[in-house]
């Protein structure tokens, strides 16, 4: 999306948050609780609202749980409901025909989550809150992926990120975010990083109130790792972002040590995440004619933005962050798409960028990629490895 009125994309709906002070959450289940949890930083949850309200006598996570009929009798003048359950048909009707406004008052989790949940904390606490954040600790990598989002086995300059910059880069990422629900520790193979505890260990003792909890990313093929890692891994709660790329690998030597490394992480009580992801053929380095606004669609459907930090600067995605330099040398003076984070920096631009919004609706990345998701139908098996001369 292209910005139109920069710093204030969001004030019509962000002034409707301002007096918000009760948040309801309709449903007691997994989804439920997983929304009380983004929303547990400034305290946000009043109560929750389920058909089985008998069932939580003591409520759950420290809030109340009223029957359908105790909410509706209840006083809602400054209150949101939030639906988090699968079948929410029949409970939006229900709550429509009760007076609540989809969209102003009434939402489903899903899309209050992913959209507004950012706009409610900037603009009811102040507060620049965000669901993910990257940071790169080496773009070296144990394999060699021929359709790798972040271009790596290309790349013209490998190597780890210096230590002291890696700090200097957290602290900037914390002096400018207020909460963080998931940090993470991306490469490359983050594995292959000798100081990877060193910073894990950097994050918790200075910011473990700033995040929910830290992921590292791996595609599982490193040399085994030390008990003092897996000690470390364990203590604060790292979660395992396994990328199962086996069948694109085949090698079977490859694939015994992700095999046994995997296993390693069970044995010692390490939370792993199975990913078995399709991807598309980025189509990296071709450079594509579409009108500027057939690179705004591409922008705005691509399923592969998450932002990513290095130094003072934020980018919108993986590609436009490993390769705007490296691969496809676009001209600086013409690469506008990152946002300089400088403490200072205007919490509301930030947010607007995280979201979507640049200055020409687009990325200069945009221009030598394909993207992924719905815009992009050249599916093809992730992992599959290249030679590279």
């Amino acid at each position: 999306m292209k910005w139109a009125n920069k710093g204030h994309e969001f004030d019509v709906i962000g002034e409707k948050f301002v007096n918000v002070d009760k948040i309801y959450i309709y449903g007691c289940g997994m989804r439920g609780k997983e929304l009380a949890y983004k929303l547990s930083y400034c305290d946000c949850v009043t109560a929750f609202v389920d058909y089985k309200a008998a069932n939580f006598p003591q409520g759950l996570m420290g809030k109340p749980v009223y029957s359908q009929q105790e909410f509706l009798s209840m006083n809602h003048e400054n209150a949101i409901v939030i639906i988090a359950m699968a079948d929410f048909v029949q409970v939006k009707k229900i709550l429509i025909y009760a007076g609540f406004n989809e969209g102003t008052d009434l939402f489903d989790d899903k899309t209050f989550a992913n959209v507004y949940l950012y706009i409610y904390y900037l603009y009811r606490f102040k507060k620049l809150y965000f669901d993910r954040m990257n940071l790169e600790v080496t773009n070296v990598c144990s394999l060699k992926c021929k359709h790798c989002v972040a271009y790596i086995p290309f790349l013209q300059h490998k190597g780890h990120v210096d230590y002291s910059d890696l700090i200097k880069d957290i602290d900037t990422i914390f002096n400018n975010f207020d909460f963080l629900n998931s940090f993470d520790l991306v490469g490359g193979e983050p594995f292959l990083y000798p100081y990877l505890c060193d910073v894990i260990e950097y994050v918790f003792k200075n910011y473990s109130k700033k995040i929910n909890f830290c992921r590292i990313f791996t595609n599982g093929v490193y040399s085994a790792l030390s008990k003092e890692t897996m000690q470390t891994l364990f203590e604060r709660k790292i979660i395992i972002e396994w990328s199962d790329y086996r069948e694109g690998i085949k090698d079977e030597q490859t694939v015994s040590i992700i095999n046994k490394n995997i296993k390693g992480f069970n044995e010692h009580g390490i939370n792993v995440s199975r990913r078995c992801l399709s991807w598309s053929d980025y189509q990296h380095g071709q450079k594509r004619n579409e009108l500027k606004e057939d690179l705004c669609t591409v922008y705005n459907n691509c399923y592969s933005r998450c932002s990513h930090a290095t130094g003072k600067i934020l980018l919108p995605c993986l590609s436009s962050y490993v390769i705007h330099k490296d691969v496809m040398k676009i001209d600086e003076e013409k690469f506008n798409d990152f946002i300089v984070l400088d403490g200072e920096s205007n919490k509301h631009v930030i947010l607007e960028s995280l979201l979507g919004y640049t200055e020409s609706g687009y990325t200069e990345m945009c221009q030598y990629c394909g993207g992924s998701g719905p815009i992009n139908n050249k599916i093809v098996v992730p992992g599959k490895q290249v030679k590279i001369e």
